[in-house]
C-alpha cells in the first residue's frame, strides 16, 4: 500500500523542521517495512514503504543523480504491471537500472518522458516528483484514482500526501470542515461519487484521476492525460466472452507479480469470485481472506464454496460490537497496534 508526503515552495518560517519528519510518521500503517525522509531547499519528500517487488532494493525516497548533483527525486505508491517492458525500453535509451523495482522504472520513466511519463504506466499508482533545477513539482493519479492523493496551496507553496492526515499534520494547514462537500459526501447514493477533486476539508484538494498537477514558482497547473471515450460495441456474444475473459486474465496475471505471499479478499460476491478463479495457481493453493461480520450469511457460504476450489479462507471478525464505533475507534490512528497476518502480502 505504501504512503508518502511532502512539500515544495516557500512555507511559513519555522515550519519545514519537523514538519516532514511528522507528516511522515501519520502514514506509517501504510507503510510498515520502512520509512525515509528527503530534503533539500524548499522541498522535502517522506516515505512509508510497504514492500512487494525487490525487497531491499526499492527503497524511496527515490533519487537520480547526475555529477553529484540531485536532477530527480520521487516518491511512489501503487503497482506498475508493465515495469518489465518499460525496465527493457529505458534500457534501450541508455539508462542504467541498480534495482529491480518497478519504482525505479517510474523514476527513469518521469527523466526520460517528463509529464508523458504517465501515459506510458499501465497500473494503480500515484507519484510526487521533485526536479531541483526548473524548481517544480510534479503530482500524478493513475486513470481511475485507485491511489489516494490530495494536496493543500499554502500561498506559491503545496503540501501533499497519500491521506489528508498527513497534510494536516503541516503546521501551515489548518483544519476546517467544507460543509457542502461534507452534505455531498453523506448524501450520496454511493460514497465514491462526489465532485473530482474536491475534499471534506476546506483548503484540500484531491489530484483528480488521470491527471497531472504541475507546481513551479509560476503557479500551479493541472491537466488530464486520460479520459474514457466510449466506442461502440460490435462483437457477437461468444467473441465478447472470450475478449472480456482473456482482458480479466492479463489483468489479474499482472498483479500476481510479487516477491511476497500473494492473497485475493474474497467476498463472495461475482467481482471477487472471478478474480479468486482466475488467480488460481494450477499448481498451488490461492490464499482468501474475507471479512465475517460475525453472523453466518450467503455471502459467508459463498466464501466457503469458491475456496473448496481456490484454496484456504481466513475470515477476520469485525472488532467490537458495533460498526460505526469500531471504525471511529481505529479509522485515522497512524499508529495502531498491527497483528500478524497469516497471509502476509499483496490482495488482488
Amino acid at each position: 500500500m505504501a504512503g508518502y508526503a511532502g512539500f515544495a515552495g516557500h512555507l511559513p518560517e519555522n515550519t519545514e523542521d519537523t514538519s516532514l519528519k511528522e507528516m511522515t510518521e501519520t502514514l506509517a500503517c501504510r507503510g510498515p517495512d520502512a520509512s525515509a525522509l528527503w530534503a533539500e531547499g524548499t522541498a522535502g519528500l517522506g516515505h512509508t514503504r510497504l514492500a512487494v517487488v525487490d525487497l531491499t532494493g526499492g527503497r524511496q525516497p527515490m533519487v537520480l543523480t547526475r555529477g553529484g548533483r540531485t536532477v530527480l527525486t520521487v516518491v511512489f505508491t501503487g503497482e506498475i504491471y508493465n515495469h518489465t517492458r518499460l525496465r527493457s525500453e529505458l534500457t534501450a535509451l541508455g539508462h542504467r537500472f541498480t534495482t529491480r523495482s518497478d519504482s525505479e522504472v517510474v523514476l527513469r520513466a518521469i527523466d526520460a518522458w517528463g509529464e508523458r511519463a504517465p501515459t506510458r504506466l499501465e497500473g494503480m499508482f500515484a507519484y510526487a516528483a521533485w526536479e531541483p533545477g526548473p524548481r517544480r513539482l510534479t503530482l500524478v493519479r493513475d486513470r481511475f484514482g485507485i491511489k489516494p492523493l490530495c494536496y493543500a496551496r499554502i500561498d506559491a507553496a503545496v503540501v501533499f500526501g497519500s491521506e489528508p492526515k498527513a497534510v494536516l499534520a503541516h503546521p501551515a494547514v489548518t483544519a476546517r470542515l467544507d460543509l457542502d462537500a461534507l452534505r455531498e459526501l453523506l448524501l450520496s447514493a454511493h460514497p465514491m461519487i462526489k465532485t473530482p477533486g474536491r475534499c471534506a476539508l476546506a483548503g484540500l484538494e484531491e489530484v483528480v484521476p488521470g491527471t497531472v498537477v504541475t507546481v513551479t514558482p509560476q503557479g500551479v497547473h493541472a491537466h488530464r492525460y486520460w479520459s474514457l471515450s466510449p466506442v461502440q460495441h460490435r462483437d457477437d456474444l461468444p467473441t465478447t466472452v472470450v475478449r472480456v475473459r482473456q482482458l480479466l486474465q492479463e489483468a489479474v496475471t499482472g498483479q500476481l507479480v510479487a516477491d511476497v505471499p500473494v492473497s485475493v479478499l474474497l467476498s463472495g460476491g461475482l467481482d471477487s469470485s472471478a478474480i479468486a478463479a482466475l488467480a488460481h495457481p494450477s499448481d498451488g493453493t490461492l490464499h482468501t481472506l474475507s471479512v465475517d461480520l460475525g453472523n453466518q450469511t450467503t455471502s459467508t457460504s459463498r466464501c466457503s464454496t469458491c475456496t473448496t476450489r481456490c484454496g484456504r479462507i481466513f475470515r477476520s471478525p469485525w472488532p467490537g460490537t458495533g460498526p460505526m464505533n469500531s471504525l471511529a475507534a481505529t479509522v485515522g490512528s497512524p499508529r495502531r497496534p498491527r497483528r500478524q497476518n497469516p497471509f502476509p502480502g499483496t490482495v488482488c
